[in-house]
């Protein structure tokens, strides 16, 4: 089970099967969204990690 379907599952309430299906439905996306945010963070940690020395870089060519 997901964590939407578990939470309610816990809180004893009760679904039809097209309640459960929908919910399914929610808990895959949710899953889903959550590797896509881990994912993004990631990049954008490598992303950051790049353009930490071309800032320096740009900095130091403008004192000059």
């Amino acid at each position: 089970m997901g964590k939407i379907l578990n939470l309610l599952a816990a809180q004893g309430t009760h679904l039809g099967q097209e309640h459960k299906r929908q919910i399914v439905v929610l808990d895959s996306e949710l899953d889903e969204m959550e590797s896509e945010i881990t994912t993004l963070k990631a990049e954008n940690l490598r992303l950051k990690a790049k353009v930490n020395p071309l800032q320096k870089e740009v900095d130091r060519l403008k004192e000059r």
